[in-house]
């Protein structure tokens, strides 16, 4: 299928982002025979989708984060215009949603998948920040890691047990994208 730009499963389904360009996406579940059945029409690129949890899916399209079910897509987010919603991680009952674009771009927290509320700005961690670039969770340790880029000083915080307090992990002339939790170490 030439025109899936982005994929996931979500319980037992198989969802697709199909067709993303300069208006719109569809997003279907593919069948076994390679048959797909549309689930919603969205507005703006890019096309994300995002991890799910329970059995939804979570997609951002524009500047707009959807939960998307079998049954269609809703609304539960709007970011800045211009930006868009990267990252998504579970950590303590929670899920975390990381916006990406202009500054500042934001974290947010959401315990049902429904209302989501700012958590942290780029711009509280570091007024030069521009914007976030990732999240991850380190289960072992309990520590949600976040990377921060473009001309501040603060690169690297971590929320410890996803209590509401950030601390600078790294400060320093090194900048960060990606984070990979590994059992014994993080690596960037």
């Amino acid at each position: 299928m030439k025109d899936v730009t982005s994929a996931r499963v979500v319980d037992v389904r198989l969802y697709v982002a199909l067709g993303s360009n300069e208006r719109s996406c569809r997003i279907a579940t593919l069948g076994d025979n390679g048959s797909t059945k549309n689930v919603a029409s969205l507005s703006g690129p890019p096309c994300n989708l995002l991890p799910g949890f329970r059995d939804n899916l979570l997609v951002s399209a524009g500047n707009i984060l959807y939960i998307v079910s079998n049954n269609g897509a809703k609304p539960v987010l709007r970011a800045r215009h211009g930006n868009w919603f990267w990252h998504v991680v579970e950590a303590c009952g929670k899920v975390f949603v990381q916006e990406y674009g202009e500054s500042p771009t934001g974290i947010y927290v959401s315990e049902d998948l429904e209302d989501f509320k700012l958590l942290v700005s780029s711009k509280d961690i570091d007024p030069l920040s521009r914007h976030f670039h990732y999240i991850a969770f380190d289960e072992e340790r309990g520590v949600l890691i976040t990377t921060l880029s473009n001309g501040n000083i603060v690169w690297v915080v971590i929320l410890t047990e996803c209590e509401y307090s950030w601390k600078p992990l790294y400060k320093g002339l090194w900048r960060f994208v990606s984070v990979l939790v590994e059992e014994d170490r993080m690596s960037t």
